[in-house]
């Protein structure tokens, strides 16, 4: 059986990676299932760019076509096999408002949907929430969760309940830094933050007098796994996400986790992790606290978060999709 992984161009190494998500599930593919590459030969930026895609998107099919992400506008324009589309997220009609929402929902999401096979999402938060949007058979959205990468293992160490080093992933709006850091006023700690950090950000950092560290580069799974293992807390606040796969990362390596009670987090973390109102920095600055002085609560997150993240064994995930190229063929 012949696919093709449809994928953007690559970018420059992020937090997660589309590209080396897939091309992990290349290399757990199975011997009857011939996986090809097809990268689109430019950036989407703009109405030019996006034709020179679909046009080579066409020279490119397969029996079986998996647009994995981001390029969703191609799809409609894929006929010769069948189509499956991957759907990350939909913040995208969350942020965009107007005439550019419109244009989003229709070339992005309900032409392109209209026109899969087969939809995949990595939550059943996004299925729920693409089903607001899109008009579509519940039964035609496939849920499959998001895997870790190999690097991330359980790395035991003592919890610094003194000074503890606190990691946050990605600085995006929808972090929720804003609401973050000045719940962190007045505990002791060092806040690691991994990302980018604008003026607003740096300003309310001094104003709340948060001792912390700043990694602006873009860091190898390695590398961040080195992260994860010198934490004592990960914190995961967003306002929205798609998956949330700090949550599982942390997890993972052993670390407790403070997340949101919003959108996908409650549903990928379980019972392993404290969940707190992301709109309420007294509630959060209770949910840091309580994990820096509550030892048990603290050693129960961590416990019930290694039974959790079974649940994302990568070839048990990876099968899922094979049996989708399976069943489409």
């Amino acid at each position: 059986m012949q696919v093709t992984h449809f994928q953007r161009k690559s970018r420059p190494l992020g937090n997660f990676s589309i590209e080396s998500y897939f091309k992990k599930i290349r290399a757990l593919a199975p011997s009857d299932i011939n996986i090809k590459l097809c990268e689109a030969p430019v950036y989407s930026n703009g109405l030019i760019d996006r034709i020179k895609i679909i046009f080579h998107a066409i020279k490119n099919q397969s029996e079986i076509n998996h647009i994995t992400g981001d390029i969703h506008f191609i799809t409609p324009f894929l006929h010769r096999g069948k189509r499956i589309l991957t759907i990350h997220d939909c913040g995208q009609l969350h942020r965009n408002k107007g005439i550019k929402k419109a244009i989003l929902k229709f070339f992005w999401f309900t032409w392109p949907c209209h026109s899969a096979d087969q939809i995949i999402v990595n939550s059943e938060y996004t299925k729920n929430d693409l089903l607001s949007f899109v008009s579509l058979p519940p039964d035609k959205i496939k849920v499959i969760y998001i895997f870790v990468p190999d690097a991330f293992k359980r790395f035991d160490k003592p919890f610094n309940a003194v000074n503890p080093r606190i990691l946050q992933i990605g600085t995006a709006p929808n972090k929720n830094l804003v609401n973050t850091i000045p719940a962190l006023e007045g505990i002791p700690c060092i806040y690691v933050i991994v990302g980018k950090i604008n003026e607003a950000i740096k300003e309310l950092l001094h104003k709340h007098k948060v001792k912390h560290e700043i990694i602006e580069r873009a860091l190898t799974d390695v590398e961040l796994y080195e992260e994860y293992k010198k934490s004592d807390i990960v914190s995961f606040i967003s306002d929205f996400e798609g998956f949330g796969m700090p949550i599982v990362e942390a997890q993972i390596v052993g670390r407790p986790v403070i997340t949101s009670d919003r959108a996908s987090m409650p549903e990928v973390a379980g019972q392993g992790a404290c969940v707190v109102d992301a709109t309420d920095v007294q509630i959060i600055n209770f949910g840091f606290k309580e994990l820096i002085w509550n030892a048990s609560k603290r050693e129960d997150n961590i416990a019930i978060g290694f039974e959790n993240c079974k649940k994302f064994i990568p070839i048990n995930l990876a099968r899922q999709y094979f049996d989708i190229y399976k069943s489409l063929n």
